[in-house]
Parts: C-alpha cells; sequence; structure tokens
C-alpha cells in the first residue's frame, strides 16, 4: 500500500494500491526527493480519463515498473481537477519542450520540481526506457540537467510575467475582422471548428449566439445554431439518458470520447438555453431537459452539490458500454416500435459502431416525442442491467457555480419553475459553504483555498442569483468577493491575475491565464464580472479594470478570436449593453417575458420592494409595475408594459 490510500480524490485512489510507492502532491514528496537526491516523477490525470486508466494497468500496476520508480525516483500522483495549479505549470513546461498537452501529463523534475523532460501516455517499455536513461544521465551530467531546468523554470515563468508587463492596446476591435476570421475555422456542414476530434466549444457557442439580433441576418449566430443542433442529434449526446460527452472521435459527432464531465455540461446547458431563446425549437427543449434530468438523477450527491465526472470505461472495462445498444437489444425493449427507432436512430444490425454496437443517432427532428417514450425504456434497461460508470463525486466549486448559471438560464428559455429552484438550491449550498469558511473553496467538502476560476464564477453565479431577486445582500456579497479577489490574486499590483493564491505548496510557477478553452480563461470570467458589477454599481473603477484587462488580450483577440472567445463576448458588451430593471410587487409576468427574449447583451434585474442597490435603487414604487431601460445607469422614463419600451417592440410583437 502506498501514501494515497488516505486521499478522498478518487483519481489518487484508483491508484492507491500500485505497487508504485506514490507520494500526494505537496512539500513532503520535494523535501524527501531532495533528501535522497532522487530526480522526481509527477504524474497528473484524473479520475474520467481514458489513457490515464491504460498506462496504470500497462505499467503502474506492473511490479517491473514499480521496481525502477521505487529504487531511482520519488513519484508524486496529482488530481489535475484538485490542483489544477500544478497541472497549468507542468503543461506549460510541456509545450515549451515542443511536445502536445494531453493526459496522463507525465513529467520528470529536479529534486525541487523544476521539469527537465516530459510526455503524455507511454507504453511500458518506452517508460522504463525513458526513466533508466533520465536516471544516467542525472548520475553522470547532472549539471546538463540543472542548466536545462534554470533555462525552462524561467521560461514557464516568462510565460506569464510578460502578460503583467504588457501595455495595454488601446486600438479599436474590427468586429467584421473578427467575424471573417472566426468563420474561416468554421465546419459549415457538419458544425464545430476542426475536422476530428471535435470538442464542443461552448464559450466560442456563447459569444457567437451573443452576436445575434433579431432584425438582420448574422453568420455567426446562424453557425452557433447549425452546430448546436447537430451535436444534438449526434452520438455526443446521449440520447437515452441525457447529458454530452466531452468530445467525438470523428467530424460528424457520432462516436463520442464517453466521458461526461460537469464542466462541460454546466456550460452547454447555458448556451443551449441561449440558442433555445434565438430559435425555438424543439430539439433544443429536449436538450435543455434531458441534460438537467441526467444531472438530478446520476450527478447530484447527497449534500446537494453535483459531481465531478462520469468515467469514459463501464466499470466492466469497456468503454461506452453503458451507453451503446446492440440491435437486438433495441427490438427486445422496443417491441412494436422498434424498426421504426432502428431507422430513425440509424442502428445496424452488425452495429454502426464496433463489437456489433450502436450509437443512437436521430436522423432528424420528426419523431422527437417518441424518442422521449424510447428513450424511458432503454434508460431503465440500461440502469437495470447494464454495467455503469464510476462516478466522480468530488464537488468542485467553480463547476458547481457554472451550473448555477445554466439552471438560471434555463429557466429564462423555458419558464420551467423548477429549473429556477434548482438553481436557487444550489447558489444556496454554495453560498452557505462560503459563509462557513470565509473564502471560496476548490472543494466543497475540503478547506483547501480556491483558484482564480473558483471566485470567477461563483460570482458570475452571484450576479446570475441577484437579477432574479434584486436582493442587496447578494449583489453587495458579489462585489465584496471580487474585491478580494483581487488582493488575492493581483499580478504585481497589474490588471490581469494569477491562477492560483499563494498556497504553502505551490508549484514552482504561477500563471496568468488570459486564453480561452473549452472552459474560458479565468481572467476573461472575472473581466465580465468587473463589468457586470459597474453596471449593478455604477462603479467607475470596475468598468475602467474591465477595460484594461480587455486590452491586454486585445492583440490576442484580434489575431485568434475562437481563442479568445470570452474576451470577445466582453467587448460586445462595450460596445452595445443595455440594463432592464423590471419594479413592482407584480412584475413577475414583465420580468419573465424580458427574461424569455433573445437579447444576449443584457443585464435584467426585477425588484418587488425598495433596494439600495445603484442600478435598481429607486425605482420601486408601491402600487405599480414599472420596466425601465438604462444605458450605463442612464434611464429613459419609465414605462407600465415592456412593450411601451420602444427598444423591444421588435421582440414583443414576435413573442
Amino acid at each position: 500500500m502506498n501514501k494515497l490510500k488516505n486521499e478522498n480524490s478518487l483519481y489518487l485512489q484508483q491508484h492507491a494500491n500500485n505497487p508504485v510507492n506514490w507520494y500526494h502532491w505537496g512539500n513532503d514528496a520535494l523535501a524527501t526527493a531532495k533528501k535522497q537526491d532522487k530526480l522526481v516523477i509527477i504524474s497528473i490525470g484524473y479520475s474520467s480519463c481514458h489513457w490515464c486508466h491504460v498506462m496504470e494497468k500497462e505499467s503502474f500496476e506492473n511490479h517491473e515498473v514499480a521496481e525502477v520508480m521505487n529504487d531511482h525516483f520519488i513519484s508524486i500522483k496529482v488530481d489535475r481537477e484538485e490542483r489544477p495549479d500544478v497541472d497549468h505549470t507542468y503543461m506549460d513546461a510541456l509545450h515549451l519542450m515542443g511536445h502536445q498537452g494531453g493526459w496522463p501529463l507525465n513529467i520528470v523534475a529536479l529534486p525541487d520540481g523544476r521539469p527537465v523532460w516530459g510526455g503524455t501516455y507511454f507504453k511500458k517499455a518506452q517508460w522504463i526506457n525513458a526513466l533508466l536513461q533520465l536516471k544516467s544521465l542525472y548520475q553522470s551530467e547532472p549539471e546538463k540537467m540543472e542548466e536545462y531546468a534554470v533555462k525552462l523554470a524561467n521560461a514557464v515563468k516568462a510565460s506569464s510575467n510578460h502578460l503583467v508587463k504588457l501595455e495595454e492596446n488601446q486600438t479599436k476591435l474590427n468586429f467584421e475582422n473578427l467575424a471573417r476570421i472566426m468563420s474561416e475555422s468554421f465546419d459549415t456542414r457538419n458544425g464545430g471548428f476542426s475536422a476530428a476530434p471535435k470538442f464542443p466549444m461552448p464559450v466560442v457557442l456563447k459569444s457567437l449566439i451573443t452576436t445575434f439580433k433579431p432584425d438582420e441576418q448574422n453568420e455567426l449566430s446562424e453557425f452557433a445554431i447549425l452546430t448546436l443542433l447537430k451535436m444534438a442529434r449526434g452520438g455526443i449526446y446521449d440520447q437515452v439518458g441525457g447529458g454530452f460527452a466531452r468530445y467525438s472521435v470523428d467530424a460528424i459527432w457520432k462516436v463520442p470520447h464517453f466521458e461526461k464531465m460537469l464542466y462541460d455540461n454546466a456550460q452547454l446547458l447555458s448556451v443551449y438555453a441561449m440558442a433555445y431563446k434565438t430559435s425555438p425549437n424543439s430539439r433544443f427543449k429536449q436538450i435543455i431537459d434531458g441534460t438537467i434530468n441526467w444531472l438530478c438523477r446520476e450527478m447530484k450527491t447527497n449534500d446537494g452539490f453535483y459531481a465531478s465526472a462520469l468515467d469514459a470505461d463501464s466499470q466492466n472495462g469497456i468503454e461506452g458500454d453503458f451507453y451503446s445498444y446492440t440491435y437486438q437489444e433495441i427490438e427486445q425493449k422496443l417491441g412494436k416500435d422498434a424498426q421504426l427507432a432502428i431507422k430513425h436512430w440509424q442502428i445496424t444490425q452488425n452495429g454502426n459502431w464496433e463489437h456489433g454496437r450502436n450509437i443512437l443517432m436521430p436522423a432528424n427532428d420528426e419523431l422527437i416525442h417518441k424518442e422521449q417514450a424510447w428513450a424511458k425504456h432503454l434508460l431503465d434497461y440500461r440502469i437495470n442491467s447494464k454495467s455503469a460508470p464510476a462516478k466522480d463525486c468530488k464537488a468542485i466549486f467553480s463547476w458547481n457555480s457554472m451550473l448555477v448559471t445554466g439552471f438560471l438560464l434555463a429557466y429564462e428559455a423555458t419558464g420551467e419553475n423548477r429549473y429556477l429552484e434548482l438553481g436557487k438550491e444550489l447558489f444556496s449550498a454554495l453560498n452557505n459553504k462560503v459563509d462557513e469558511l470565509g473564502y471560496v473553496p476548490r472543494l466543497v467538502n475540503a478547506i483547501q483555498l480556491g483558484f482564480l476560476d473558483d471566485y470567477a464564477h461563483y460570482i458570475e453565479a452571484c450576479i446570475m442569483v441577484y437579477q432574479h431577486t434584486g436582493s442587496d445582500e447578494i449583489a453587495n456579497h458579489a462585489k465584496e468577493t471580487a474585491t478580494k479577489a483581487i488582493s488575492l490574486f493581483r499580478a504585481n499590483n497589474g490588471d490581469l491575475l494569477w491562477y492560483a493564491p499563494n498556497l504553502p505548496d505551490s508549484a514552482f510557477a504561477n500563471k496568468i491565464e488570459i486564453q480561452d478553452n473549452v472552459i474560458p480563461s479565468a481572467n476573461s470570467v472575472m473581466a465580465i464580472n468587473f463589468f457586470l458589477l459597474s453596471r449593478i454599481f455604477g462603479l467607475a473603477e470596475f468598468d475602467i479594470r474591465a477595460e484594461a484587462m480587455l486590452n491586454k488580450a486585445k492583440a490576442d483577440l484580434q489575431r485568434h478570436p475562437i481563442y479568445y472567445a470570452n474576451w470577445h463576448t466582453l467587448a460586445l458588451y462595450l460596445q452595445d449593453f443595455s440594463e432592464l430593471v423590471v419594479a413592482g410587487i407584480d412584475s413577475n409576468k414583465q420580468f419573465e417575458k424580458a427574461l424569455k427574449m433573445p437579447w444576449h447583451n443584457r443585464l435584467i434585474v426585477t425588484v418587488n420592494k425598495k433596494v439600495k442597490t445603484p442600478v435598481a435603487a429607486n425605482k420601486f414604487k408601491l402600487g405599480e409595475t414599472l420596466v425601465y431601460l438604462c444605458k450605463g445607469n442612464n434611464c429613459n422614463l419609465p414605462q407600465a408594459s415592456l412593450e411601451l419600451v420602444e427598444e423591444f417592440g421588435k421582440f414583443t410583437k414576435s413573442n
């Protein structure tokens, strides 16, 4: 038994019985390496990572491999979801070595943690040979390793330090040029942004939908709608149980890499809600309902939070077994409807995938209501008879905060009160945890201080809940938490923010994150938070900070808008943004009507009593329901209904 037996992380527990003498990340492991003068292996992954499992079976469970690792190295296992700061730092190092990133991420470092070599997945023989060569080099020419470690560590630090010193780019953005550059990467036939593999990229889709205007044709929002429809009809979406897999291995969204991540589904819930407002069709509504049903059925934990992931492999060791069906299974479970379902879901007798199994893909939307009944039968069969994937029950604060936003946007789009209550319930659980600890944590069941993304998405959730409640307390809490984030993460008194706070076991370098990926960069989320808080409180310093942060990212945004899509969203807000306040005891009808409008560059607040928060202060009048349209806290005269607000005529006439 190694040193992982008492760890809470499912990923670390998966390695607790390896013959490798694993340590968890921390100062003890590095102190042991220095004392014994051994190189350090830092192996980073996560519980639902398929290739992490493969390398474990081939190498880390093998006694020959373990002997090499135990005799010559100090070996550290890291859960990248618990310690994303460590993952980010060593992933940056790997990229600077000239390698493509991925997981498992395997780094060899000097005893103090500075990296000298790395890669991702290795076969057993490759891994042993590489380790023996590195051990030999460290014994014969340690000065060469030291020289390389100095250069690489300095380069990793410089990759963030240059952003601290970066001058603001004051040039005006050309949105037409940004749209042209973005469109060059569109797959206009199948949707998405590459040939294969295909990732959903919800950050980009959100930004594209934000450009929608009801009175003009728009290539960007139309492409987002196309992509979302293609994904909805693909195997990347679980047509039986709901929820999205992390990516598809092909260009047509057919064959997923089957793990389901909370961060993907929380964000995609938000994007499909925005799409449903923009293009209200039954397929988007099905996705919203199905994803939420899956979240509540399979991901909700006993303490009211949501688990981080489901594995790609079923517990019988077969990838995708839980989600795929044979021709005979469909025949047996759907009876008289079987042939219709077989044709509609494009199922074949020999299997449309591998080993006689089928991935379900609707041919069109004509039988969408029948799909729901078929799915219920197949889901019951799946739950009762198939081998389920393992679930990683750790609740990550930032991902749960994203889900608050997803639930509330789903309510806005559909009017389903259950979704509003789910969002408020989850926010209350998160808020209680912050009140209990006095800070935003990384995990809801641990005392470790959170990272910038945990703070950023929690503040984002606060702002969303504020819009639905008009609560002075929640608005003030969002502002105070944002101010606290500045003090915790501010990089050298500049505008951008470090990813990690100063922890006692921090990695050798910190990171400033501005490039958006599948998850938006924490700095871009914070910049949007600052912008929205400036509109809620009329705070010029937050508005100035948001624009200054955008100006630091502007040069990259102009060159690579797909990879800076959340900054693109902020730029759209700065170009044109409105605040709508609905005030009155009987304001719900007007508020709900406003929420459903495909108007994405807005802040909508409802209040049913007198409040002090500046955006809604002095707008409540007893006995009246009044609608105020404002831009930068400059408001038009109040109207008795949304229809009377001139700017919304084009919306209300079509609703």
